[in-house]
């Protein structure tokens, strides 16, 4: 019984370790020093205002579209700092863009599935054109548990 007892301990003692390990890389940069420069210079511009950069209004009555390129945009299904819903509206505002999902995901794919989205990346830049998605497609992919 202590064994057991012993073994439920070190699986929960490592569970948070993990967990620790996790915020200290997601708040990384936060420990550069150039960081509160960075987060005030952000604040005063407004933001993650990705309109703006994506279309600029010109005098013309229909505005000029600055992301031309195609886009592949990754967003955790969990995120629970940035809502799925900004993820379809900016699928929506970026021409040719993809939208991928991934399920059992939260604000940082990269380090939560870094396989997933490392997949996703070869597969966006993969030359042959018939291994991409429809680029107007907002897809859920399936990572291994």
């Amino acid at each position: 019984m202590q064994n057991v007892l012993l073994a439920y301990f070190y699986s929960f003692c490592f569970t948070l370790l993990i967990i620790w390990f996790s915020i200290q890389i997601g708040r990384l940069h936060c420990s550069l020093p150039w960081w509160e420069d960075a987060l005030v210079n952000f604040m005063i511009s407004g933001g993650y205002n990705v309109i703006s950069q994506i279309e600029h209004h010109s005098h013309a009555r229909t505005p000029v579209l600055q992301v031309r390129q195609k886009t592949l945009i990754i967003w955790g299904e969990d995120d629970q700092i940035i809502d799925n819903k900004l993820a379809v509206r900016l699928h929506c505002e970026l021409p040719n863009a993809i939208l991928r999902q991934i399920p059992k995901c939260g604000h940082i794919p990269h380090v939560e599935k870094p396989d997933a989205v490392s997949r996703l990346i070869a597969d966006f830049v993969r030359p042959d054109q018939s291994q991409r998605a429809n680029p107007d497609s907002v897809s859920t992919i399936s990572v291994p548990s």
